[in-house]
């Protein structure tokens, strides 16, 4: 999905992607977390579960709405992860509602390995408990990527 796919969503089906992503992000999170490795079988069912949540969700999006696509994450170097924010800020403004809160660990967690294989700063955190809030922190994520990048194309040059 590109970023004018997105802001062409209707706030209903920007409300329902907010939620898919949210139980992506948490099924990617639980999974990417060192510290939340399945110790036994309940955690190995929980996972599952978020797992499950997120297929259902998604598999009911896709069938409501065929010609729409999701928003991918291809985001192994800057510019591929500022384009993938801009895209979950346009559906997030588009969005009446929904929790972003996993959508920007995930996107927290993304950037903080760029920045460790590039071996740059972090990007800096905000407390976006909410749409509006996550869309600036989206900005600022997108901004990062860019001094990121900036260097790169300025050699190719």
């Amino acid at each position: 999905m590109t970023e004018r796919a997105a802001e062409a969503l209707t706030p209903e089906q920007a409300t329902e992607l907010v939620q898919i992503l949210d139980l992506q992000a948490r099924w990617e999170n639980h999974c990417s977390d060192p510290d939340s490795r399945p110790d036994t079988i309940g955690d190995l069912r929980a996972r599952q579960r978020a797992h499950e949540q997120f297929q259902a969700a998604w598999n009911d999006y896709t069938k409501k709405h065929r010609t729409t696509s999701f928003p991918e994450t291809t985001q192994s170097v800057p510019d591929r992860l500022a384009i993938w924010c801009r895209t979950l800020r346009a559906v997030f403004r588009g969005a009446t509602g929904g929790n972003p809160v996993q959508v920007m660990a995930k996107v927290y967690r993304l950037a903080d390995r760029i920045a460790a294989r590039m071996e740059a700063g972090p990007v800096s955190r905000g407390s976006g408990e909410d749409l509006a809030a996550a869309a600036c922190e989206l900005d600022v994520v997108i901004a990062w990527c860019a001094t990121l990048s900036a260097p790169v194309k300025a050699e190719a040059v």
